[in-house]
């Protein structure tokens, strides 16, 4: 569910696929299997330029297996801030 500003709710659903990589990194996957962007436990953070919109996250694990993204995302199509909550099912 996507709360917007105004108070008003969405449904939203996107699918990622996480993978140990190189040097103890987690590479991040679309569904697709298209990159979109790697951290690491010691440095919870990444990038992804999608067109010239700038993408920039922040993952908090300090409350595992509740986990927090936050995103802030700027260019010239898009400028807000995102936050997404994940628990077990």
């Amino acid at each position: 569910m996507v709360t917007l500003p105004n108070g008003a709710e969405l449904q939203a659903e996107r699918t990622y696929f996480w993978q140990m990589g190189n040097n103890h990194q987690f590479d991040v996957y679309f569904a697709d299997n298209r990159y979109f962007h790697s951290f690491s436990g010691a440095t919870p953070q990444a990038e992804h330029l999608c067109g010239t919109d700038h993408y920039k996250v922040n993952y908090t694990f300090d409350r595992w297996p509740l986990w927090e993204s936050s995103w802030q995302v700027k260019g010239p199509r898009k400028d807000y801030t995102m936050r997404n909550w994940y628990q077990p099912g």
